[in-house]
């Protein structure tokens, strides 16, 4: 009798151990990026809306071609030079043969991500036009635009440092913006 109750209490503690390896490595998958919001006057609100918008235009542009691409946002010089590979599917497109002689030819992850971030740097300030849209306002450009990108499980993350100085009408310093945040609802890294 007393053999069997040293199995149970065994077999109840491998049983626990089981659980909480299990319920350890469900609740890291299940890990999401936070991205605290810094508060802006409300009279600014609109400006950060519209950078994070451009944002996300651009970075869902970046992620679109990154996937008609085989995972490139603008292809090689080596492959696009060399026609043997890729397939051309149509138009401009290219399709890179991820394995070309034996060699793997497949884009990086971290490469991906450093796609992304420099088509979005590229593209922002032609879409913000000036910030022409704001009138009311001087914005002036303290820094150039730094772009981080992070392929997450679920989405793919985009920070911007981009240092804004915004004025009134009358040369009144308002506040400063340089932190910015969007994200492309993808999960771009499962399918990697």
């Amino acid at each position: 009798m007393k053999k069997r109750g040293q199995i149970t209490v065994f077999v109840i503690i491998g049983i626990l151990v089981i659980l909480g390896f299990l319920l350890f490595f469900y609740l890291r998958e299940k890990t999401t990026f936070f991205s605290p919001e810094i508060v802006v006057p409300q009279e600014i609100a609109p400006v950060k809306r519209y950078v994070e918008s451009c944002m996300q235009d651009i970075g869902e542009k970046a992620v679109i071609k990154l996937g008609m691409q085989s995972g490139y946002v603008e292809i090689p010089e080596d492959i696009a030079m060399n026609p043997g590979a890729y397939i051309q599917v149509g138009g401009p497109i290219k399709l890179p043969y991820w394995y070309l002689n034996g060699i793997d030819t497949s884009p990086t992850l971290a490469n991906m991500q450093s796609q992304i971030s420099d088509y979005v740097s590229k593209n922002l300030k032609s879409c913000l036009r000036n910030f022409s849209d704001f009138d009311e306002f001087v914005i002036e450009e303290k820094g150039e635009i730094k772009t981080k990108t992070v392929i997450a499980e679920e989405e793919v993350v985009i920070t911007v440092d981009y240092p804004l100085v915004i004025k009134n009408k009358m040369g009144d310093k308002i506040t400063t913006l340089s932190q910015y945040a969007a994200s492309v609802p993808v999960r771009l890294k499962k399918i990697y």
